[in-house]
């Protein structure tokens, strides 16, 4: 992965395929700010790591996961890559241990395609509360546009594997804005077609 060692990541098939890195790395790269941030279903702290690289202080960001396994994993992790790493937290997505508008900015990275819609509401509720008005959010969705994540669904609903979903990008706006947050940006993971990229990365702020 771009910038930082992996070799202990225990399931590199789960954690290092393409579509998940290019996710982390371009949210990384969109993130540019300052201040209090947290990193929900961190698991073994790759993204965490890459930002360390990036120069960015991660004592300022607390990582969440209902892991515990993932959680001692990023530690060796962070290790590998001889830095501090960051405060690291056992929770439930649903009921997240902070307080109201805590956070500045928050990540939500390949999350969203385990989740059936009323759980994503569910969810989107509780960021909206930790986070503070105009605080940003960084999240990606598969693009259920690509040709490839079509194939790619099919195949995984067949071998009967775990829930997947997928969305249009105007359908997801849609959902973000119902739930009280704007779009500030919007990445393409590959080539720049909504037929071709297999996701997508964007930037929204909780409405003040």
């Amino acid at each position: 992965m771009k910038g930082i060692s992996t070799e202990v990541v225990s399931n590199k098939k789960a954690f290092l395929g393409w579509i998940s890195s290019k996710v982390r790395e371009k949210a990384a790269e969109m993130y540019n700010e300052k201040g209090k941030v947290l990193d929900i279903g961190c698991g073994n702290g790759l993204l965490i790591a890459m930002l360390g690289a990036k120069g960015v202080d991660t004592s300022g960001i607390t990582g969440m996961d209902y892991s515990s396994r993932l959680l001692y994993e990023a530690r060796d992790v962070f290790n590998a890559n001889l830095q501090k790493g960051a405060p690291l937290i056992h929770g439930n997505f649903f009921d997240l241990p902070f307080k109201d508008n805590t956070f500045d900015d928050l990540f939500l990275l390949n999350t969203t395609m385990n989740l059936e819609d009323a759980d994503l509401e569910e969810l989107l509720a509780e960021v909206s509360r930790i986070l503070l008005p105009g605080g940003r959010m960084y999240l990606d969705i598969r693009n259920a546009e690509s040709h490839i994540i079509k194939w790619r669904y099919l195949i995984n609903m067949k071998r009967g594997n775990v829930f997947v979903r997928a969305y249009k990008l105007d359908e997801f706006r849609k959902v973000l804005k119902r739930a009280g947050f704007n779009v500030l940006a919007v990445e393409y993971i590959g080539l720049k077609s909504r037929f071709i990229t297999p996701a997508y990365v964007l930037k929204v702020s909780k409405e003040r």
